[in-house]
């Protein structure tokens, strides 16, 4: 699993979801106003969490481990 903590737009696109994605590995990522939340589809080809709620992050990476 490849979780992708972005906290700020400087994180433009997340490349490496591309090449973990590429690779067959579940993808979390953070829901900010960037290319990265709109490189996976929440639910379909990762999972997203809202920034500064860890809770939610280990949530999300539960749930795709469940998978």
């Amino acid at each position: 699993m490849l979780v992708l903590p972005s906290i700020t737009r400087a994180e433009a696109f997340g490349l490496v979801q591309v090449e973990a994605m590429a690779a067959g590995i579940p993808v979390v990522n953070t829901m900010i106003e960037s290319g990265v939340p709109e490189v996976s589809l929440d639910g379909v080809t990762g999972l997203r969490f809202r920034d500064g709620f860890e809770g939610s992050s280990a949530r999300r990476q539960n749930a795709v481990g469940e998978r």
